[in-house]
């Protein structure tokens, strides 16, 4: 029970060892301070036998097992060495120039234990000597001497079984990897009596292997199947994984195949996999009828839902298609292929799924072509109808290549001659290539196809009008500037003329003008013939539209072409407009105005005039849209002085608009006085500030945000209280872009630099914990401010996310118990150190107290809580698999103990917690470990946390 006391002991001393870790060795140093250990150990040993003047054969042979210790030390570590050296220089480091030291070592054990041999010719541990230079032969210098060395093992081994069944073991192994079968399976008969070893599975293994080179296969199945069965017992070595994969070739080889699904169903539980890899051997050896029922068993046991066997379930699949296509069996074939869409691929499995289908149809397309008769038209159209199915199926497979698939698709029904089932192919794959772009651009083959289909095809008129329209529209989107567009434009442009498509006339010349500017001649032309339309049809609204344009320097008409199309379309409008008057009713004054307003040969202050009436009616109408509308279309007609004599009406149209919560439409019209009046910058500063108060009613920031960009060169200033107030409004809104982009245009955040800070700082409590892009949002805004407040909760983050990222570390590096020969030695030591670990990352935590950021230290202290809470429970989680009722019960004990001290740990850290919050009055955002309540709050508290809903903006001060 010594060292039971040893780890009381420690655990009672544990807070000492807390401050006194140990580093944590490397692999590399780890194996460097074992190999100097078992190095030193060995020489010591070695020095203690040489003091010995007469040595026993005994000491003799325990030197020469030291010599040989050594050698495969020397073995190991210029291993090691050749390993780094052969990653670092590849080729150029060679084996031989690499073990000098091993070999030389070997060399002078070898001398060693053949002169004991030749001093002791009788000692009784010769056999032993035999064998272990057999082993030095094989694992250290390749010098063909392992035979030799383990017949003569073999033979002076009389009464010492042991070394005779190591011997023979080692010989069987040796004829085994030598390919010699029938000396193998001799020494492997005579190794087997012995069941008492752990590698009796392995060597049944190795056995079967070799009865089966001697086509031994029966007993080859039976050695294996036992190999198999001895693997699920814990004393012999696991060995299944190869037995299997040895049996599903032997079953096979053996014609044994029903007997192989009985195993698998017994003793691997029916394994879908290893019953695949059957099918798969079984298929490959031409065994059809007996594939198809491990088929058929595997049809029953996977299950595409089932996503431990997703994989398998694909791997299934495949081979099902490769097998069907394999005997010729196209229904079945087709069966398979149409499951392929709704099976989870991986992307080597989609990639073979796609490839597999691809040579099928490819050879079923060679062979509709060359059936094809082009007099009689005709073909085979069962294999047609597989063709597309299978493009089908490749495009719901390999989705990225539909575009490719669709147009294989379209070429087949093209060969054949189906020229309309081609032509919705071809589109189809444009429309799939401009979703996802295929591999190969085949945008230029699909629009020529679909050319040609049009001119194959018998349509109506309008049906070839829709289509050629389709064809062209597809070919400028793609390629709007080569010789070919320029010639499709002008029929682009005909194909509108002739059902009078005006709207599309003009668009498609405009695309023509912006493209190809020089064909200035042909594109005139092409317009006189939209005029001529529009006036043969009296379409007056779009005649004013077009002269318009002509007016404006469209296309560079001449002034008396321009003049002539106005006088003609004067002549339409007063034909219409006198017929307007003759009616004379009050009601139609709205139109009378409107029609002298748009008659291009009255007087510019007429058209204003008649504007401005137009929206002093809509005022009275309270239609304060249409009365906006036509102010502003009658001061593009008025000199400054008429506007002026305007300006008075429209402030007190604003105020009155306002006072009636129109807010909307007292924006509107503030920010037309200071649109018309932008030079009187002393009197638009109230304007201004309506303007934008008005907007602020109604919430509408962007207007707001236009408004101040687009007007505040019309004010003679831009008042410091008015930007504060945009900045609060902003803030107690939740518009936090537009508030950070407002501060740094408007340079306010040294102006206004607490209430800046303080904005941005709940801003990020807000979204801390929710939203990743958000928190690092605000923490940005918080370093440009350079305030106090934001600097302090900067470098407490900082120093909180480390603390934070030890702490997870330290929940993860648990205390490994062996399951076998458990050392509690080694787990005490294992434990000091992981108390040791945790009482710096509290020491940690202090360094961020001192800091003084409330709200930090609250997550520091939720951090600290579940730290301790979840080491508690990690403590008494732990156990010792030793079979010692007393050593169990005090360990037990203590493990309690450290446990119950944890938990008084993690109750004072919330006492802090709670101490710190109500001391300071904090408002917390985040608070969770570290709360009193947090277990009755985990499992019954449904109410909105009392500091979401404590919050004061708003309010005042």
């Amino acid at each position: 029970m010594k060292f039971l006391s040893s780890l009381i002991l420690i655990l009672l001393t544990c807070n000492l060892a807390f401050a006194k870790g140990k580093k944590t060795l490397s692999k590399e140093e780890f194996a460097r301070l074992r190999w100097n250990k078992i190095y030193k150990l060995t020489q010591e040993e070695i020095a203690t036998i040489n003091q010995v003047r007469r040595k026993t054969p005994k000491l003799m042979y325990r030197l020469f097992e030291l010599k040989s210790e050594i050698v495969k030390l020397f073995k190991e570590k210029e291993n090691r060495e050749f390993m780094a050296k052969k990653l670092k220089y590849g080729s150029k480091v060679k084996r031989e120039n690499s073990f000098k030291k091993t070999l030389k070592l070997y060399k002078e054990a070898n001398a060693y234990g053949l002169s004991i041999l030749k001093k002791y010719p009788n000692t009784p541990y010769k056999a032993g000597i035999y064998y272990t230079l057999a082993l030095n032969s094989r694992d250290f210098s390749y010098d063909k001497k392992e035979l030799g060395y383990l017949r003569a093992a073999i033979k002076y081994s009389s009464g010492q079984n042991k070394v005779n069944y190591l011997a023979r073991t080692s010989l069987a192994e040796y004829y085994y990897n030598k390919k010699n079968w029938k000396a193998a399976v001799y020494q492997y008969e005579i190794v087997l009596k012995n069941a008492d070893d752990e590698w009796y599975s392995k060597n049944l293994l190795n056995y079967g292997w070799c009865l089966l080179k001697a086509q031994k296969f029966g007993k080859a199945i039976d050695s294996l199947e036992k190999s198999y069965q001895l693997s699920k017992d814990d004393f012999y070595i696991d060995v299944r994984d190869q037995a299997m994969t040895g049996l599903i070739s032997f079953y096979v080889l053996g014609k044994e195949i029903d007997r192989g699904i009985k195993f698998i169903d017994k003793n691997a539980n029916g394994d879908p996999e290893y019953l695949l890899k059957l099918a798969q051997k079984a298929s490959g050896k031409g065994y059809f009828k007996d594939t198809e029922n491990i088929v058929d068993i595997l049809e029953s046991r996977l299950k595409p839902a089932d996503k431990k066997s997703t994989e398998l379930y694909a791997d299934f699949r495949l081979f099902q298609f490769d097998l069907y296509k394999q005997y010729h069996k196209p229904k079945k074939l087709m069966k398979i292929a149409k499951m392929f869409p709704k099976v989870k691929f991986t992307e080597y499995q989609q990639e073979d799924a796609v490839r597999k289908i691809s040579d099928v149809v490819g050879a079923k397309q060679v062979i509709l072509k060359k059936d094809f008769s082009k007099h009689s038209h005709e073909f085979d159209e069962e294999i047609l109808r597989d063709i597309i199915v299978y493009f089908d199926i490749l495009s719901a497979v390999n989705i990225k290549e539909t575009a490719q698939y669709e147009y294989f698709k379209a070429e087949t029904y093209y060969s054949v001659e189906l020229f309309k089932e081609a032509l919705n192919s071809y589109k189809t794959s444009i429309s799939a290539y401009d979703k996802t772009p295929s591999k190969a651009d085949l945008r230029h083959k699909n629009l020529d196809a679909v050319f040609s289909c049009i001119e194959n095809i018998n349509f109506s008129a309008q049906e070839k009008r829709n289509e050629l329209e389709y064809a062209y529209l597809k070919y400028l989107g793609y390629w709007p500037k080569d010789s070919k567009a320029q010639k499709i434009y002008p029929r682009l442009y005909g194909l509108y003329a002739s059902v009078d498509n005006y709207n599309k006339m003009q668009s498609s010349l405009d695309r023509y003008i912006s493209h190809f500017k020089k064909d200035k001649v042909k594109q005139q032309e092409l317009f006189r013939l939209m005029l001529d339309s529009l006036i043969k049809k009296e379409e007056t609204k779009l005649l004013a539209n077009k002269i318009t344009m002509m007016q404006k320097g469209y296309l560079a008409f001449t002034k008396v072409e321009v003049k002539k199309s106005e006088t003609i379309l004067a002549n339409i409008l007063f034909k219409q407009f006198q017929q307007l008057n003759k009616e004379g009713k009050p009601e139609k004054a709205l139109a009378g105005y409107q029609q002298i307003h748009f008659t291009e040969y009255y007087p510019a202050s007429v058209k204003g005039e008649a504007a401005f009436n137009m929206g002093m009616i809509y005022t009275d109408l309270q239609d304060n849209n249409n009365a906006l509308k036509w102010y502003e279309k009658s001061f593009a007609f008025f000199n400054n002085k008429e506007k002026d004599a305007k300006r008075v009406f429209l402030e007190k149209m604003a105020l009155r608009t306002a006072l009636l919560h129109n807010f909307l439409n007292a924006a509107k019209l503030n920010k037309f006085i200071l649109k018309s009046y932008c030079a009187q910058k002393k009197k638009n500063t109230k304007i201004f500030q309506a303007a934008i108060r008005n907007d602020l009613a109604n919430d509408y920031i962007s207007k707001t945000m236009f408004t101040i960009k687009q007007y505040r060169k019309c004010s003679h200033k831009f008042p410091m209280e008015l930007k504060k107030e945009i900045m609060t409004h902003l803030y107690e809104n939740k518009h936090e872009n537009d508030l950070f982009t407002f501060i740094k245009e408007h340079k306010l955040n040294n102006t206004y630099a607490d209430e800046n800070a303080y904005y941005t700082e709940r801003l990020y409590w807000s979204y801390y914990g929710k939203s990743k892009s958000k928190e690092k949002q605000m923490l940005y805004y918080l370093k440009a401010h350079k305030h106090k407040n934001a600097t302090l909760l900067i470098n407490a983050l900082k120093q909180y996310q480390k603390f934070k990222k030890k702490a997870q570390k330290f929940a993860k590096q648990r205390v490994r118990i062996k399951s076998k020969n458990p050392n509690p030695n080694d787990f005490i030591k294992d434990l000091t150190t992981r108390i040791n670990k945790m009482k710096s990352l509290t020491s940690s935590a202090d360094q961020i107290f001192q800091l003084g950021h409330g709200q930090v230290s609250v997550l520091v202290y939720d951090e600290l809580t579940k730290l301790a809470s979840n080491f508690s429970d990690e403590v008494t989680e732990y156990h010792i698999p030793i079979n010692d009722a007393n050593f169990q019960k005090q360990f037990k004990a203590e493990m309690l103990k450290i446990s119950n001290n944890m938990l008084k740990e993690a109750k004072s850290i919330k006492l802090k917690s709670q101490n710190l919050v109500e001391k300071y009055e904090l408002l917390i955002s985040k608070r969770e470990d570290s709360h009193l309540s947090k277990e009755i709050l985990d499992i019954s508290d449904i109410r909105v946390p009392a500091s979401d809903m404590a919050i004061t903006f708003g309010l005042g001060k």
